[in-house]
């Protein structure tokens, strides 16, 4: 299914502070988190590194981010997932102003699935962390990346009182995809 979604938007100055989101943003953000994000307010103003831990994921986006400042925008097809769907978009990295940056997220696709509670931010958690990759959605299970449904299977997931909670991170698959695709970027220049 395409959805006619206006994409998600927002944008970072020259010392990668969160300045402003656009109200697609700020509505994707209430869907997806069952109200536990406040109003985008709480998020202007902060270093955009620091939503997100995993260092291999923040090198990528720095990277990224220094492309887009030298005028060379990027686009790649990630997942973003809910409990009941299956989503794609796609996200664009670009400059227009001087040093600013703006990212934008189209949805691709959208199809039903059956629901899957570890995606689901009001379940009850555990103090254990699964790594989820923030571009395919696979979770990683004893050294392999497995599918979020089979994930939760191997991991017994389905009859727990808690379930871990999600960090993220970039798998070796996606990770080397992404990687050609920046050097291609710095090689065409």
């Amino acid at each position: 299914m395409n959805s006619r979604r206006p994409p998600i938007r927002y944008w970072i100055d020259t010392q990668d502070r969160v300045i402003r989101v656009n109200d697609e943003w700020a509505k994707f953000a209430e869907e997806n988190q069952g109200g536990r994000v406040g109003p985008a307010a709480g998020i202007l103003g902060q270093i955009l590194w620091s939503f997100i831990e995993d260092p291999s994921l923040c090198n990528l986006y720095r990277e990224m981010v220094a492309l887009a400042r030298e005028g060379r925008p990027i686009e790649f097809n990630f997942r973003c997932d809910s409990p009941c769907f299956r989503r794609v978009f796609r996200m664009r990295i670009s400059s227009e102003k001087a040093g600013e940056v703006e990212f934008a997220s189209t949805l691709e696709s959208e199809d039903p699935r059956e629901a899957v509670p570890l995606l689901d931010c009001r379940q009850p958690r555990n103090a254990q962390f699964l790594r989820m990759c923030s571009w395919c959605e696979r979770v990683e299970v004893h050294g392999q990346w497995l599918p979020v449904e089979a994930a939760v299977v191997a991991l017994g997931l389905m009859t727990a009182a808690t379930i871990p909670a999600i960090t993220h991170t970039i798998c070796d698959d996606c990770h080397a995809k992404m990687m050609s695709e920046i050097s291609a970027l710095k090689e065409a220049s």
